[in-house]
């Protein structure tokens, strides 16, 4: 009976995920707790997710990545790329854009990504020229987007703890390592950098809304001091991350002492601390562990995962099973929000591989990844929605630009899979 409760509650959690009335961390939340109260699961599991390992770390780097955030280092950058602007047409022009975009994704939260876009976006001015702001919002937004925490620094250090927190609920054997995140986007990455390069010429030349690419504010410096506790602290607990395998399971808490440091520091208030901690994302992502580990220990994941195989044909191959998954990630990343989908997907595929006897790994990169294959409307990102309102385009252009580019992106992740794993 509790496996039939457990999929209840998921298909109901999906449900509310695509009627979007509601805050996705509520949703998740009202997930566990439905599954408390049905005595489906006990409470400690159903909440299990606010003392996981892993969430204690993800919570910790979001703290930290913020706080990078708040440096002058970004916004000097910013201010000599204007300076470099003068005199740089074309691809070379094309080249720094690309380049920041991948360098901002790396040490940014996504919403922190977006708003360094749109100041990058100023620096184009709003008409002429091969390169004027009115072809390259899009295109940038989307790689931002793409390449945002891929590199295993920042936030993208966490990703396969995070994947393992599914993963090891069923099998621990199965981990994936800290570097294969992005070794599963290599191709991906690579394809859609170049599919940026020359591709923004498909998109008109006109006057953008400069008022809405300037629409960010700029914040108080901090003392330098505090400046080089963030720098330090972000490093440091980088390079233990990276030392996991050499440190253990300590490593789990050592972000949360590097968030000790720069509140007592004052590099990062607790008030900012608390405001972080309590964000939608910190519920949403700690109310998933909670349903993945209701469905794997009712068993409710492994049900799912043959119900889905007999749907595939009973006993699909490994190959079938990649390239479906992927493309309904795909689909479903151009419909709803992405960390709501990863939330869905993500459990379901490691479902699917364990009941068909395959290694999880692969699959649930591949889905991982594929979340981010959101580029056609603007309820599935806030970056394509700004694009629209600065740059002035019609859905057909985005979805002429963007079409191709979320093709390219599934194509090659399953490429890469194949490839590499």
């Amino acid at each position: 009976m509790a496996q039939y409760i457990v999929i209840g509650v998921l298909f109901l959690m999906i449900i509310c995920f695509i009627i979007g009335k509601w805050s996705y961390g509520f949703i998740m939340m009202g997930a566990c707790t439905l599954l408390a109260v049905t005595g489906a699961v006990p409470v400690s599991t159903a909440f299990s997710g606010f003392c996981d390992q892993t969430m204690i770390m993800m919570a910790s780097i979001f703290v930290i990545s913020r706080a990078f955030g708040k440096t002058s280092l970004i916004g000097n950058i910013q201010k000599q790329v204007s300076k470099m602007q003068s005199g740089k047409t074309g691809i070379i022009l094309v080249l720094i854009l690309i380049a920041l975009s991948i360098v901002f994704g790396q040490f940014l939260p996504s919403a922190g990504t977006m708003s360094v876009v749109i100041m990058l976006m100023g620096i184009l001015g709003t008409e002429g020229g091969e390169v004027c702001a009115s072809r390259m919002i899009l295109p940038i937004a989307l790689l931002a987007n793409v390449w945002t925490s891929k590199i295993p620094i920042g936030m993208g250090a966490t990703a396969a703890s995070r994947m393992n927190a599914y993963i090891e609920a069923y099998n621990p054997e199965y981990a994936v390592g800290v570097a294969d995140p992005f070794k599963a986007a290599i191709l991906p990455l690579i394809a859609l950098t170049l599919y940026t390069l020359f591709a923004y010429k498909m998109l008109p030349k006109r006057e953008v809304d400069s008022s809405k690419l300037r629409a960010v504010k700029e914040q108080a410096a901090m003392p330098k001091h505090q400046e080089y506790i963030i720098y330090f602290v972000f490093v440091a607990v980088m390079a233990c991350i990276f030392l996991q395998g050499q440190l253990g399971s300590i490593t789990y808490v050592i972000p949360a002492v590097g968030v000790g440091i720069l509140i007592v520091s004052g590099a990062f208030t607790f008030d900012e601390t608390r405001n972080v901690l309590s964000g939608d994302d910190i519920f949403l992502i700690a109310g998933s562990f909670g349903v993945s580990a209701a469905l794997s220990s009712t068993g409710a994941g492994e049900l799912v995962g043959k119900l889905i195989l007999a749907l595939l044909g009973g006993n699909p191959s490994e190959l079938m099973i990649l390239i479906v998954f992927t493309l309904v990630t795909v689909v479903m990343a151009n419909l709803m929000n992405r960390t709501a989908i990863y939330s869905v997907l993500v459990p379901l595929a490691v479902s699917t591989a364990i009941a068909a006897g395959f290694d999880p790994g692969p699959l649930t990169l591949a889905v991982a990844g594929c979340t981010y294959a959101n580029a056609l409307l603007p309820s599935c990102s806030p970056l394509i929605g700004i694009a629209m309102g600065a740059g002035k385009y019609s859905m057909k252009e985005v979805v002429r630009y963007g079409l191709p580019f979320t093709i390219i992106f599934w194509v090659t992740t399953v490429a890469d899979i194949l490839i590499f794993f």
